[in-house]
């Protein structure tokens, strides 16, 4: 053994099939008796809520086991609520939030893949969607994490969609206990193109009519994930209509 090591594996042989090294010790590394615990630090579901609770937009409003309407118009409407408890929405594929980013948690189904098979939406619409998720957080101040959805369409035109955030750290500590978040975005697409995206020709019209899935997708992902970053349901409300204008007019130009 060399004279500044401590340790060298010299041998190794099966027992049973179990490969098993044999190694020697110089007695440099005289190892360690002692072993002091260190706690990490945590934070409570309530004191945790309040990072979000506490934004312009909801103004305080938001408290555990309550649910709370933020956007309620003729063709959008936009509920949230928390509860002590984990929760998971739907059967599609959930999206890990790590260091205030959403990722997905399947390495064999991509969100791209999951717009575009699930809800029809051309790959150029769902780079944009994608996209949108990695520019906002429901809270900088909520770094891990994981999200869940599950939409619901009816024969008049009303699509809705929930996703469910999970929280696992807030303001940089652990949760102390379970605490989630499931928001709730009913809209009808057409009407909401219609009405607050102008700009759009007779084309971009029809084209719209085909990926009605994809538009509710595509306004319930900037609600959901950018509500924190505006102060009044307007601002949500046009910033979810400016992101439909760019989502349909790549969509077409491809």
């Amino acid at each position: 053994m060399p004279d500044n090591w401590a340790f060298d594996q010299f041998i190794e042989y099966p027992i049973g099939g179990t490969p098993i090294d044999q190694g020697a010790s110089s007695g440099k590394d005289k190892g360690h008796n002692h072993f002091e615990i260190s706690t990490l630090p945590t934070i409570n579901a309530k004191d945790a809520l309040d990072s979000v609770a506490s934004s312009d937009i909801f103004q305080g409003k938001l408290t555990l086991d309550k649910s709370v309407v933020i956007i309620d118009e003729p063709y959008l409407k936009f509920t949230i609520s928390a509860a002590a408890k984990f929760k998971k929405e739907g059967n599609g594929p959930s999206f890990n939030v790590k260091n205030g980013k959403y990722v997905s948690d399947d390495g064999s189904t991509s969100l791209k893949d999951f717009l575009t098979k699930e809800f029809h939406l051309p790959s150029v619409g769902a780079d944009l969607v994608v996209d949108q998720f990695g520019k906002y957080s429901l809270s900088s101040e909520y770094t891990a994490g994981n999200m869940s959805f599950k939409l619901s369409s009816s024969s008049d035109g009303i699509i809705k969609i929930s996703a469910t955030y999970n929280v696992q750290k807030a303001k940089q500590k652990t949760l102390s206990e379970e605490l989630s978040m499931t928001m709730e975005v009913v809209v009808n697409p057409l009407t909401f193109v219609n009405e607050k995206v102008s700009g759009l020709g007779e084309t971009a019209l029809e084209f719209a009519k085909q990926i009605l899935e994809g538009v509710a997708v595509g306004i319930a992902v900037v609600i959901i994930v950018g509500i924190t970053t505006v102060s009044a349901p307007a601002d949500a409300i046009g910033l979810a209509a400016a992101f439909i204008f760019t989502l349909i007019t790549k969509s077409i130009t491809g």
